[in-house]
Order: structure tokens, then sequence, then C-alpha cells
């Protein structure tokens, strides 16, 4: 499956998934592919069927949609999700971003996001608030792991030493002469 007779992905970046399920494109310029497709999830659909369907990693599904948890876990029929149109990160554009910034964010490379032809960056300098652009090999980091817990000191017990009796002193510490 996901191969026509002759071999090649059908409907990788058209308007129908492999399986022949609609999608839709956004921002895709003749030839490339687009931004992000929008797929209607079918029933047992998964963020690894659907990386496998479109021909990317499965992290590109879970990191676009806030609603897909993990690679495995099965989405409600019916969701929408974005898949992007290459491996990477799908971002709006907010006011005073700069494609460095938004390259930083994601650890991606700026020349990756301009040369993605269906961002469509005539002038790389002018980026339009709102605009929708893929970030091509762009990741999210996953958080730090929290440090360890600190350890829950538990009393123990410590012997304190007795001093022991001088010479013709009982273990009271008086005097055992018999007399004074």
């Amino acid at each position: 499956a996901g191969a026509s007779s002759a071999g090649r992905p059908r409907g990788r970046y058209g308007s129908r998934g492999l399986d022949g399920r609609r999608v839709r494109g956004r921002g895709a310029s003749a030839g490339a592919p687009p931004v992000f497709h929008v797929y209607t999830v079918q029933a047992g659909d998964t963020a690894l069927s659907i990386a496998a369907e479109f021909g990317i990693a499965v992290e590109s599904v879970v990191w676009n949609n806030e609603t897909v948890t993990g690679p495995t876990d099965e989405i409600d029929a019916g969701e929408l999700v974005r898949v992007p149109g290459a491996d990477g990160i799908i971002h709006e554009v907010r006011p005073g971003e700069t494609l460095a910034v938004i390259a930083n964010t994601y650890d991606a490379n700026v020349g990756a996001i301009v040369n993605f032809r269906s961002n469509g960056l005539s002038d790389p300098n002018l980026l339009q608030v709102g605009a929708v652009l893929l970030v091509p090999g762009g990741r999210i980091e996953s958080p730090p792991a929290p440090p360890p817990a600190e350890p829950t000191p538990t009393a123990t017990p410590q012997a304190t030493a007795t001093p022991a009796p001088e010479a013709g002193e009982d273990e009271n510490g008086e005097d055992g002469g018999g007399g004074e």
C-alpha cells in the first residue's frame, strides 16, 4: 500500500491521500509541496499512519497538532489535522518576528525557510504578520526532564556517647567512695 502500480506514491501532495481520502493543501506553488495539508482523520488513523501516508516523519505530525499526543495513539475520526508538506514545523508569523527568530525557535536554517518555494518569500526581510510558513527541518524540543526529586531526609537515631565514669565514680557520676 502507498504506491501505485508504477511504484510511485499517489497523491502525496495532491488533493487525495494515498488511499483516496480527501486532503486539502495550503500554500502550494506550482511543482512544490504545499506548506501543509488539511487531512480528515479516518477511523484507526494514528500519527504514525498519517506520517507514513504523506512520507514525513511522525514527529512532524505530532509537533504540528496539539491534540495528537503520541505516534501510535488513535486520533478521533473526523478530526482535521495539519500535515506539513515536508518534515518541519508549520508556523504563523507574529508581530516583530524575523526569519532568524523563527529559525532559532525551531533549531532550523533561515535558508531552508527562504528556499521552500511554497512559503512565497520574494523578500525574506518583509514578513507578513499572520503568514503561514513551513520551517523545513524545524523541530520542537521536548522540555527538559525535571531534576530528580531530592531524597526526603529521614531521622536516623544517633548514638550518643556517654562518658565513662572517672575513677572512683559510679555510673551516675557520684563518688562511690562511701563517705565525705
